[in-house]
């Protein structure tokens, strides 16, 4: 602490310095005399004066990923980051991830004032990734910002946790990559003819689809079903009534609307 000695007669103002050495960080209290040259003492100023002391920095501490499971473009993912202090935010700080090989970002939503941030990511169409999503950097980027504690201190450390396995995106449609019908042939009552549409991926059906075949004229429904992961077998059973020479055809791909079907893949695309 320093100190001044002034003459009675002057008007003068001072300072007095402390320097802390970092070890002293918590809340302290201070008072204010002073003393003549003749060592008279004066009353305490302000018994009440006091400071808190603060030059640790923000430590994180946890941080939580989505579930495992596959999202698509219709999905927000967030993540979670925990300090053992509340943190201001200045600017937008963000997550650098590696969704499919591409350099993405999670980016700050929340949390300011607070010890929890929450960073958020949504997909775009062509954002896909069959075998995990990854952190690219276990650091947040300050983006030219700053995380900070109410005393300035910047925050360190990085995330303790990866993302979780299994946190897939899919913004891609399943669709049909091949069609296959039956052989040229004659076929009499009680015949069965598949036609089989192979998708790109594996699907998953709710109700049954249908498959228009115009036959002779006249259009036919082929209920559908799933025979393998990624094949729809449509069925169409020929009985006596039905006559085409020229041979039947396709109206159109797989019909979902008229039974309120839906042929989707684990991403819910």
């Amino acid at each position: 602490v320093s100190s001044a000695v002034v003459d009675i007669s002057e008007s003068v103002s001072t300072t007095w310095t402390y320097a802390t050495n970092g070890s002293e960080d918590g809340v302290h209290n201070y008072s204010i005399q002073m003393t003549d040259l003749a060592g008279n003492i004066s009353v305490c100023f302000d018994p009440s004066l006091g400071y808190t002391l603060d030059t640790i920095s923000p430590q994180i501490t946890s941080n939580t990923t989505p579930p495992a499971a596959w999202y698509d473009e219709t999905n927000t993912l967030n993540f979670t980051v925990t300090f053992d202090d509340n943190v201001i935010v200045i600017s937008n700080p963000r997550l650098a991830l590696n969704v499919g090989g591409t350099l993405t970002y999670a980016n700050y939503t929340s949390g300011s004032s607070t010890n929890v941030l929450t960073f958020s990511y949504t997909p775009t169409v062509g954002d896909n990734d069959s075998d995990g999503i990854t952190f690219s950097s276990l650091s947040i980027e300050t983006s030219g910002g700053t995380i900070r504690d109410a005393a300035g201190n910047n925050v360190v450390g990085t995330l303790p946790s990866s993302i979780n396995s299994g946190v897939n995106i899919d913004t891609v449609d399943p669709y049909i990559v091949s069609w296959s019908t039956p052989t040229a042939s004659r076929n009499t009552n009680g015949a069965v003819l598949n036609f089989l549409a192979t998708f790109n991926e594996t699907i998953y059906l709710t109700n049954t689809p249908i498959l228009k075949i115009d036959v002779g004229g006249v259009i036919i429904n082929a209920n559908c079903s799933k025979t393998s992961p990624s094949i729809l077998t449509c069925v169409y059973n020929v009985s006596a009534v039905e006559d085409d020479l020229d041979g039947v055809t396709m109206v159109s791909p797989v019909n979902t609307i008229d039974n309120s079907a839906i042929v989707s893949d684990l991403a819910g695309n």
